[in-house]
């Protein structure tokens, strides 16, 4: 790598030089093919300030699964740093995080619990495809959100709705939805036992 100055400024070639010997084996000179990559370079670094900044956990990853870089995001979601995580196989950095599937999974999204810190926390993932100019898979992008409040959230507006405010007991609503979900159409045997609560 090598930065030359030019008269549109600084520019940064990848250099590849090699000897050019006589027939006595003698070294005559050099001969060497340069790339201008400063427009790569500056690319890559806008990309990496894109990544940096993102409010998301974000993982890149090859397609072969090796892990190639995290977002400042990632690393504090994880407790991991950049350096710790490149080169390893996401699959199995996964299942060391001994996290478990949730009820929510979706093509391209998965959603996960994981204990940190004795609290539970609820993670969405979701898995882009990376292609090459050429239209070749060459790797996954993985966007990572926090969902645990949103979910609380869900879980308690879905209670509301199915129970009654003052006794706490399960509503009409849940017991017609429960019909629905146990299909009573099917010959499902069911049986009925209906009670008087406040004892009169």
């Amino acid at each position: 790598d090598e930065r030359v100055k030019s008269k549109n400024g600084l520019r940064q070639f990848k250099t590849y030089k090699s000897p050019i010997f006589g027939q006595d084996g003698q070294v005559l000179g050099t001969v060497g093919i340069a790339h201008d990559v400063t427009d790569l370079q500056n690319m890559g670094t806008e990309l990496e300030i894109v990544l940096q900044s993102m409010p998301f956990a974000i993982l890149v990853k090859n397609s072969d699964g090796i892990i190639l870089n995290i977002n400042r995001k990632f690393s504090e979601y994880f407790g991991v740093s950049a350096e710790e995580m490149a080169g390893l196989d996401y699959d199995s950095w996964l299942e060391k995080l001994n996290y478990k599937f949730t009820d929510r999974q979706t093509d391209g999204c998965m959603e996960i619990a994981i204990q940190t810190d004795g609290q539970e926390h609820i993670l969405e993932f979701h898995k882009e495809p990376i292609y090459d100019i050429f239209s070749d898979l060459v790797g996954e992008i993985c966007i990572c959100r926090e969902v645990t409040v949103e979910r609380a959230l869900e879980q308690q507006i879905l209670h509301n709705s199915h129970t009654d405010f003052l006794t706490g007991l399960y509503n009409r609503r849940f017991f017609s939805e429960e019909l629905r979900r146990l299909d009573v159409k099917r010959n499902y045997p069911l049986r009925i036992i209906c009670c008087d609560v406040n004892g009169l």
